[in-house]
């Protein structure tokens, strides 16, 4: 990416009733501003004379109604280096349509094919209503920093441009996102400065429908002219499609769509979690923590999930200190510019270590002690979706259905302790054993991709535990002999619902009306 790059993150969506997106100066007259559509776009990055231009206020065009996504890129400090925007990408993060993507993306390319020029696909439901960031707010984030989109091997890529288009001049310290180019929108005669004043001094800036904001999006920045670039990759339609038959949007694995739209080089601006979570904009970088990560230590919350964008600097783990109450399970996510994973052994009062999709690496001898010292201060450490206990003394054992690799106990002949059972027909149990039956801690991986992170008892889920199903049903909470028991948090990701429901052994405990 840019030369300070750090992580790359999809901080909102932009509901596109008219396909537009517009960037903007907060200050800009109503007729002011440039407009490119895609053939323009097209033209452009094929025009070796064309000469960038100075505007208040840039207008893309694309081809389909939708919410479309916007990303930032940070560095270490969580100060914001860029915004990018995917043209061609109306399934945005926090939309109904997000789980669809690949599908949906692969018709509409058909469809687009029969439109006369010049005209769109418009959605049956209003692009606003899809659009549910503040119901799917995912806690703990991971960037997108897998793709390549920018930054010096972007550019020597035989495949790829990078083509200045021009640049955004701010006079009002804000630029603004939306769909039409103007806040008095339907001639209202709505008191614009009035909404000025009190939008400049705001403390956090939310995403569209991710808080106060819902028909548009205000970045605080500094006054100057920010650079506009094209990104285009040029590949085949079959290439295209092949990248979209292989996308899994539910585990953030997508790629990037092209052209993209960048704003570069943002200066006054830094990027954020508020107390619940959600992702913001500030003017000033945080002092230490973030308040979702100051709220949790406050409660003392005893199942703690956070990621990068909660601590001061994406390559400490200094934090570490500041936890001295008692955790049950401590969730790393997204840590991925950790060289010093030392910090951890200062962890205490913890039951359960989590880390996930972070730049942890088992095979580094200073990582793989530490572990060690976690094990043996009976602290249950799980990498991903494995349970991993290097004090363990395993045994190789195949049997007719599978393999075991883990500890025995020769007396009994039975599984005894830490282990890895893998059977052929795809699922996978990490954890621990007593007479060959689950107990303990251990996560199963199911053959579907369903999942349950939790206690077992003589073979049966019970205590506490997560249980992900593959098509995006999870709960949280506790197990009493393979059922529901006592109250858990049911999340539904197609529609971002979350309801506390109390159980007592499987049997729903209705609340009196």
């Amino acid at each position: 990416m840019a030369k300070n790059f750090e992580s790359l993150y999809c901080f909102s969506s932009i509901p596109q009733p008219g396909a537009t997106v517009h960037f903007y100066d907060f200050q800009k007259k109503k007729d002011d501003g440039l407009k490119y559509s895609l053939k323009d776009i097209d033209q452009i990055l094929k025009d070796k004379k064309f000469n960038p231009i100075k505007s208040n206020s840039f207008e893309f065009t694309s081809l389909s109604d939708g919410a479309y996504p916007f990303y930032v890129s940070i560095d270490k400090d969580k100060k914001v280096q860029n915004i990018y925007f995917e043209l061609k990408n109306n399934c945005g993060w926090g939309s109904s349509m997000f789980f669809e993507r690949p599908e949906r993306l692969i018709k509409e390319k058909e469809m687009i094919k029969t439109m006369p020029e010049g005209y769109q696909l418009d959605m049956a439901l209003a692009p606003a209503m899809a659009v549910k960031f503040g119901s799917r707010n995912r806690k703990t984030y991971y960037s997108f920093s897998h793709w390549e989109i920018d930054g010096e091997k972007f550019i020597k890529n035989n495949n790829t441009i990078k083509k200045k288009i021009g640049d955004l001049k701010i006079n009002s310290n804000l630029i603004v996102l939306d769909d039409t180019g103007n806040l008095d929108r339907l001639n209202e005669n709505i008191d614009t400065l009035k909404i000025y004043k009190k939008c400049i001094k705001e403390k956090n800036y939310y995403g569209v429908d991710d808080g106060l904001a819902f028909e548009r999006i205000t970045i605080p920045v500094k006054n100057k002219e920010y650079p506009i670039f094209i990104h285009h990759k040029y590949i085949t339609e079959k290439e295209e499609v092949k990248e979209l038959e292989n996308d899994f949007p539910r585990g953030g694995l997508t790629a990037a769509i092209f052209p993209i739209i960048s704003i570069q080089n943002i200066e006054g601006c830094y990027l954020s979690k508020d107390k619940d979570a959600k992702l913001i904009f500030k003017k000033e970088k945080d002092n230490g923590l973030s308040e979702n990560l100051k709220t949790q230590i406050k409660k003392k919350e005893k199942n703690l999930s956070i990621c990068q964008l909660d601590i001061d600097n994406l390559s400490s783990l200094n934090f570490i200190t500041k936890l001295n109450h008692k955790i049950d399970r401590l969730s790393l996510v997204g840590f991925e510019h950790i060289d010093n994973w030392e910090p951890l052994l200062k962890l205490k009062n913890i039951k359960k270590l989590w880390i996930s999709r972070s730049s942890f690496d088992l095979n580094d001898k200073k990582n793989s002690n530490i572990i060690k010292t976690l094990n043996k201060k009976k602290i249950i450490t799980y990498i991903d979706a494995l349970v991993v206990d290097l004090n363990a003394k395993p045994i190789d054992l195949p049997f007719e259905g599978g393999n075991y690799n883990g500890e025995f106990n020769d007396k009994k002949k039975s599984l005894e302790g830490y282990g890895v059972l893998s059977r052929d027909d795809g699922s996978v149990y990490s954890g621990y054993f007593k007479d060959s039956k689950f107990h303990g801690f251990g996560i199963y991986m199911l053959p579907s991709g369903s999942c349950y992170f939790g206690e077992w008892k003589n073979g049966n889920q019970d205590g506490s535990a997560i249980f992900a199903s593959k098509d995006g049903f999870r709960y949280t909470g506790n197990f009493k002999n393979n059922k529901y028991h006592g109250k858990g948090e049911f999340y539904f990701e197609s529609t971002g619902e979350t309801a506390m429901i109390e159980h007592n052994e499987g049997v729903e405990i209705k609340k009196k009306s």
